[in-house]
C-alpha cells in the first residue's frame, strides 16, 4: 500500500510539473509549432463530423485524428478544445515516461528526475501544448522500447503502445521493426507465444498501412513518393553533404545540453565496466534506429520539409532517461551502498539536486 501510494505521489508530481512547463509555454504567447498545426484542427473537425478511417487521405498517419476528432465531437469542435487535449496528451506522456522509466528498473528518485528532465526539455515543452502527435508518440516509443528488457504480457503491452505510435509517425516503424526482430528471436530461443504475438502486434499497423497504399493509392510506399514530390516542387535541394550531416547536426544543435551531458556519464560508465554492462542496451537500440531512419529520409531526400527535427524526440527521451539511469548506478557504485541483495542502492531526491541544477545552468548557458 506504501508503494502505491508513493507511485501515484510520483505520478502526480511528475503531472504537475508538466502542467506547468505547458502553462508557462502557452503563456508566453506560443500556440503552434507551423500552420499545419491548425490543418490538423480542421481534419480533426471534420472527422468529428463524418468520421473516416483515413481523415487525410494523404501521408499523414490516422491515429491523431481519432483522438483529437472524437474529443472535439464531444467537447465541441472549438480551438480550444484541441488544444485543451494537447496539454492532456503532453502530461499523460510525461507519466507514461515516468512509468517506462520505473519498467526500465531505475529507483523511485531517478525515474522522477527522468521524468522531469524529459518534460522540460525545450522540445518536450514545445510540442507538450501544440495540437501535434510527436510528444505522445515518441512517448508511446520509449515505453514500447523499454518492454524490450521484459518478457511475457509487458512484451505485448509495448507491442499495443508500438501499433498505436506506428499510426501516428512514422520514426515509429523503425522501433516496431527492430521490436518485432528481437522479440521474434526471444520467442524461438524462450518457446514464449506471448512474446511471439507481440512481435506480429507491432508489426501490425505499418502492414495495415502499407496494404492500404497499394488498394487506395496504388503504391504500398505511398506516402515517400508524395513527400519526396512536394520537396522536389518547393525547391528543396541540398548538397549530400548536407544531407547527410543535417540528422546528425540536428541530434546534436536541437538539445546540446542533454546531448553533451549524455557524453559525460556515459563516459564515466565506460570507465566502469559494472555499469557499462548493465546499460539497457536493448533500450536504446531502438532509439538508434529512429536516428538512422531520420538519416536515411534526408540523405534520399524524403525527410519533412521543415521541423525535421521533431523526429528525434524518441531519441532524445531516450538519451535522458539512459543517462539518469547510468548516472543513477554511477552515484551508488560511488557511495559504495547496498541493498539487502547486494545490488547497488539507489540515491534519494537531496543526490540528484546538484546534478539537476547543473543541467539547468549548462543548458541556460549553451541557449543564451
Amino acid at each position: 500500500m506504501i508503494v502505491a501510494r508513493r507511485s501515484w505521489a510520483d505520478a502526480a508530481l511528475v503531472s504537475a510539473f508538466k502542467a506547468l512547463v505547458s502553462a508557462a509555454v502557452l503563456w508566453s504567447g506560443f500556440r503552434a509549432i507551423s500552420d499545419d498545426d491548425y490543418a490538423r484542427v480542421v481534419i480533426a473537425e471534420r472527422f468529428a463530423v463524418a468520421p473516416n478511417v483515413d481523415p487525410t487521405g494523404s501521408s499523414w498517419l490516422p491515429f491523431p485524428f481519432y483522438v483529437y476528432g472524437g474529443a472535439l465531437a464531444v467537447f465541441g469542435r472549438e480551438l480550444r478544445v484541441a488544444q485543451a487535449v494537447a496539454v492532456a496528451l503532453g502530461i499523460a506522456s510525461v507519466v507514461l515516461l515516468w512509468f517506462s522509466a520505473r519498467v526500465l528498473g531505475l529507483g523511485r528518485a531517478a525515474a522522477v528526475v527522468g521524468a522531469l528532465l524529459c518534460a522540460a526539455l525545450p522540445h518536450s515543452a514545445y510540442l507538450g501544448a501544440a495540437t501535434v502527435p510527436e510528444l505522445p508518440t515518441a512517448a508511446l516509443v520509449v515505453f514500447g522500447a523499454a518492454t524490450l528488457t521484459k518478457s511475457g504480457n509487458w512484451r505485448l503491452w509495448g507491442a499495443a503502445a508500438l501499433f498505436i505510435a506506428a499510426g501516428s509517425r512514422y520514426e515509429a516503424w523503425a522501433v516496431a521493426g527492430l521490436f518485432a526482430a528481437l522479440s521474434a528471436r526471444d520467442a524461438w530461443l524462450e518457446k514464449d507465444r506471448v512474446v511471439g504475438l507481440a512481435a506480429g502486434v507491432a508489426l501490425g499497423f505499418p502492414l495495415l498501412w502499407l496494404l492500404h497504399g497499394v488498394v487506395r493509392h496504388g503504391e504500398a510506399t505511398f506516402f515517400i513518393t508524395r513527400v519526396t514530390a512536394y520537396r522536389a516542387a518547393l525547391g528543396v535541394e541540398d548538397s549530400l553533404l548536407g544531407r547527410c550531416l543535417r540528422t546528425p547536426s540536428a541530434l546534436l544543435r536541437g538539445e546540446p545540453e542533454l546531448f553533451l551531458t549524455s557524453l559525460v556519464v556515459g563516459l564515466a560508465a565506460l570507465v566502469n565496466r559494472t555499469v557499462w554492462q548493465r546499460l539497457p542496451w536493448r533500450f536504446l537500440g531502438p532509439a538508434a534506429g529512429v536516428v538512422l531512419l531520420s538519416w536515411a529520409g534526408d540523405v534520399r531526400g524524403s525527410a519533412p520539409t521543415h521541423h525535421g527535427e521533431r523526429a528525434l524526440l524518441v531519441a532524445w527521451f531516450a538519451l535522458a532517461l539512459g543517462a539518469v539511469g547510468a548516472a543513477e548506478q554511477l552515484l551508488a557504485a560511488a557511495s559504495g551502498a547496498r541493498s539487502a541483495k547486494g545490488k547497488p542502492r539507489p540515491r534519494g531526491l537531496g543526490t540528484w539536486l546538484p546534478i539537476v541544477l547543473i543541467e539547468l545552468a549548462l543548458g541556460l548557458t549553451l541557449r543564451h
